[in-house]
């Protein structure tokens, strides 16, 4: 069988899923995001998110994206070394011109998450996937939720339209499972543990990878499921060049964006990235009026939203083996949301900012070393009828010293030293006193990383040890195994431990918190078959499982601790191209089960899928594609969803040089579907775009 064809095979065993999910009379799907509330995560303790319901223009331009990925990654080379080894080794990159692709297989594109160090994505471990700026176009995603869902293993749950509260899972894990960084900086609420995706906006961003799977042994807590690494956009040695857009759709949705990018000196020694975007739309009554959420009445109050994004990267190179920078990214969020009364307005007013500074460089010929410095701050207050309701204030201070030395050409040591220091100040009408009072947590960690080839085999070795200020210490492991049966076929297989304590809301919210929760621990074993050739890309199908002690979970508006739980499944996973198509998908079936009881853990779909595919013809580039989930079991918060299958499609005309124009259509059969229960998803929605890029 051909290697076209077994691919193809693997991905059409998922054809019956998509057949009996479009069967469903209903078409909806249930969410691991907020039970029965829309406010943001950062106020309101999210029931599901407490736990367990938890190319380019030119060669250089694609060499400074990958490059400027490796060095806000990890300190994986000196900048020169970064950018001569990302040419070698880089896709595609923004493809910022539009120029068509040729028939050329292009070379593997650099992925860093998975070890912290630069290396193709054929030889990663853990299995992960790569979005770029390109990607991120044809996905026609405005936000980072309407991304991640074609990302294998991922769902995303959101009350409703943009900017409405949304939480991803991977694997079956619970929002604050998954870690979300920018640029190598944490991003998450000190009160609920999980990032808020639904006020992040795709246009800053140059490149998102997505590693599945239990790294907690090199990214601490928080990195049970899996790992999303965004890459903000950077200058590099050309003259400055400009990109903006215009963009109109279904409900009054505006987007527009601007910014401009490259060096300050003649040198180009000196880059930098400015980019800015204004997102608005009126939106949509999204509680369901025949199915409200439990507790509630259907609200009659279109739920509109505001955000602007500003985000930006000055970096200078001193010499050959030392730059240090400066990066910062600022949203600020607007929403009306459904309450629980037809009479009530509620709006949310929500800022989520990041500032770091970083140094990174060689100390020696075979020590690179990484300096980073950094804060990022969530607030959201509430109004319930214009008066204040609640207001919501967390703070992360994060300190990092990573090191990688090489011990031969095939074989890495890094070692480092993090730490994070949070705060939550949060004041509402309904706490006795009308404040929350929480003590302060530091957390100070360590790790060592082994990562070696000898010949057919590859070897990933991490330890871990995170020593929280109120929880005491505990360690994490990674050890992974990669075997090449052939120059195409190889075995991956890797266990790993985690430990993660309780969030802030589990322990204090009031009327929800249990002081007596024990941290989280999981151990995860899996194994998988991949394929990769050039000219095609990477498959791969993996078998997994994680088992839970102490899940931290939700249920009738109280958190506990489930003894036993556990995530079982097989992931399939391609990404790649036939001919001059660009082309990803993936099919995964899970069993998730609380053990104490034998009942699947609520809100985890068993079987969802996603395919995308885009292609250059002429001027032209069409694509599309399909996001599909089975039901999830029902919960405390809402009975059981039924399974769902989107279809979207959309074609860009390359007018000029620089200019384009881009016409989309998402939901294109108009199904009525939810991905949480009693908020309904957007309906069929046409958009055009007018993009300029030079």
């Amino acid at each position: 069988m051909s290697v076209s064809r077994l691919a193809a095979a693997a991905f059409v065993a998922g054809l019956p899923f998509f057949a009996s999910a479009q069967a469903v009379a209903a078409d909806a799907v249930a969410s691991d995001a907020i039970g029965s509330g829309a406010a943001p995560a950062a106020s309101v303790p999210s029931p599901a998110g407490a736990g367990a319901d938890a190319v380019a223009d030119s060669a250089a331009a694609s060499a400074a994206s990958a490059a400027s990925a490796v060095s806000s990654a990890a300190p994986t080379a000196a900048p020169s070394a970064a950018s001569a080894g990302a040419a070698t080794t880089a896709s595609a990159g923004s493809k910022r011109s539009g120029a068509m692709v040729t028939d050329e297989a292009a070379p593997e594109p650099v992925q860093v998450t998975a070890a912290r160090v630069a290396q193709p994505l054929a030889t990663a471990l853990p299995a992960t996937s790569v979005f770029d700026r390109q990607a991120i176009d044809d996905a026609g995603a405005a936000d980072l939720p309407t991304l991640l869902q074609l990302a294998p293993g991922v769902q995303i749950s959101q009350n409703g339209g943009p900017g409405s509260t949304a939480s991803l899972s991977i694997r079956g894990s619970s929002p604050n499972q998954t870690l979300v960084l920018i640029d190598g900086v944490r991003l998450e609420s000190a009160s609920t543990g999980a990032a808020s995706i639904s006020q992040l906006l795709t246009a800053p961003l140059e490149r998102v990878e997505v590693v599945d799977g239990n790294m907690s042994a090199l990214y601490g807590a928080g990195a049970v499921g899996g790992v999303v690494q965004l890459f903000t956009r950077e200058g590099g040695p050309w003259a400055p060049r400009g990109h903006a857009s215009v963009s109109y759709g279904r409900y009054g949705t505006q987007t527009q964006t601007a910014g401009v990018d490259g060096a300050l000196d003649a040198d180009g020694a000196t880059t930098f990235a400015l980019n800015a975007t204004r997102f608005r739309t009126n939106g949509f009554s999204a509680q369901d009026v025949d199915r409200p959420p439990p507790g509630s009445m259907p609200n009659p109050n279109d739920n509109a939203y505001r955000n602007t994004t500003v985000s930006g990267t000055v970096k200078h190179r001193f010499n050959a083996d030392w730059e240090a920078g400066v990066r910062f990214l600022q949203s600020d969020g607007r929403l009306s949301y459904d309450g629980y009364t037809p009479a009530e307005t509620n709006e949310s007013v929500m800022q989520t900012r990041l500032l770091s500074l970083f140094a990174n460089g060689r100390l020696t010929d075979r020590w690179r070393t990484q300096f980073t410095l950094a804060e990022t701050t969530d607030h959201a207050t509430d109004y319930t009828d214009g008066v204040f309701a609640s207001q919501f204030d967390t703070r992360n201070r994060q300190l990092a010293w990573r090191n990688t030395f090489d011990l031969a050409p095939t074989q890495t040591l890094q070692f480092g030293y993090e730490r994070l220091a949070q705060r939550l100040r949060a004041a509402s009408a309904y706490f006795d006193g009308g404040v929350l009072d929480t003590p302060h947590r530091r957390v100070d960690a360590g790790y060592v990383a082994y990562d070696g080839r000898f010949g057919a085999h590859q070897f990933q070795a991490n330890v871990r040890r995170d020593q929280y200020s109120d929880f005491g210490g505990a360690n994490s492991y990674y050890l992974g195994y990669g075997f090449d049966l052939t120059p195409h076929w190889r075995v991956n297989a890797s266990y790993a431990s985690a430990f993660r304590a309780p969030t802030y809301n589990d322990l204090y919210y009031p009327g929800y918190s249990n002081p007596d929760l024990q941290p989280e621990r999981a151990h995860t074993v899996e194994a998988g078959l991949q394929y990769s050739e050039a000219g095609f890309g990477v498959a791969r199908v993996t078998a997994f499982e994680t088992r839970y002690r102490n899940l931290i979970a939700a249920q009738n508006y109280s958190v506990f601790n489930v003894a036993t739980a556990k995530v079982q499944g097989i992931e399939t996973a391609w990404q790649g191209q036939i001919g001059r198509a660009e082309l990803r998908a993936s099919f995964t079936i899970q069993n998730p089960v609380d053990e104490s009881n034998n009942r699947e853990l609520a809100r985890r779909a068993r079987r969802f899928a996603s395919f995308a595919a885009a292609m250059p013809y002429g001027s032209w580039r069409v694509g599309g594609n399909v996001v599909a989930s089975g039901e999830r079991a029902g919960s405390a918060y809402g009975p059981s969803t039924p399974g769902y299958a989107t279809v979207n499609l959309n074609a860009k005309y390359q007018i000029t040089r620089t200019w384009s124009l881009a016409v989309r259509l998402d939901n294109v059969f108009n199904r009525d579907y939810q991905t949480v229960y009693g908020y309904d998803a957007p309906g069929r929605a046409a958009s055009v775009t007018l993009a300029w890029q030079q």
